[in-house]
């Protein structure tokens, strides 16, 4: 039987380590998470758009120093990030997951914990380990999406105070960064469904927002 490591052996005592490495394995669990929470990023999606048809609004991008701007939209803008860099994240683990279902079983079984590959947030570095080539702009956006499943989304600062004037530099068309800096660019919307369509078509896996949990 194909993935017969996925389903309970005849004789094979009740084990709670063999069920959680049966759902470590199953790169269904990884998708439908995937798909809720681009389901939770689409509720913010209407307001992002909104901020971004305004015509008194810059034309290219709006940046924001979080330690003086209270601006609620910035913050949106970045909880809808943080929700869709979860939400690949997790998309790119399903593929792992698929391409290499009876390795993650057994490493699991193995160490008692969830595999190494699975435990990366750098989205990045899963798009190798998924086999997965993206343009370098698509990569630029999956390294700022990084950041904010790292930090940007969860606290107003850096994990650490030396990461306060690097972690946003590199996507700074003028070279400029401050501390607590945030990037929002009128694409990012749009880049989102690309990589997505990129990643769902090279890993042979469904697409969440065209054919979510939903």
């Amino acid at each position: 039987m194909k993935n017969e490591h996925l389903y309970p052996q005849p004789g094979e005592p009740p084990s709670t380590l063999h069920h959680y490495a049966r759902k470590v394995a199953n790169f269904i669990y990884w998708q439908r998470l995937s798909s809720y929470l681009f389901y939770a990023a689409s509720k913010i999606e209407p307001d992002i758009i909104e901020y971004w048809s305004d015509p008194s609004g810059y034309t290219n991008s709006r940046i924001s120093d979080s330690s003086h701007d209270e601006d609620q939209i910035h913050q949106l803008h970045d909880t809808y990030l943080m929700l869709v860099g979860l939400a690949i994240e997790n998309l790119l683990k399903s593929a792992i997951v698929k391409q290499r279902s009876r390795e993650m079983f057994d490493e699991t079984l193995k160490t008692k914990s969830l595999p190494s590959q699975l435990m990366k947030h750098d989205l990045i570095c899963l798009c190798k380990n998924a086999h997965i080539i993206l343009s370098k702009d698509h990569c630029e956006f999956l390294n700022r999406l990084t950041h904010i499943i790292l930090w940007a989304g969860r606290y107003p600062m850096p994990l650490k105070p030396e990461s306060q004037k690097s972690s946003f530099l590199s996507f700074l068309k003028d070279g400029v960064a401050t501390s607590s800096m945030r990037l929002y660019l009128p694409d990012d919307i749009a880049e989102v469904k690309k990589v997505i369509e990129i990643i769902s078509r090279e890993a042979s896996i469904k697409n969440p927002l065209t054919e979510g949990a939903f």
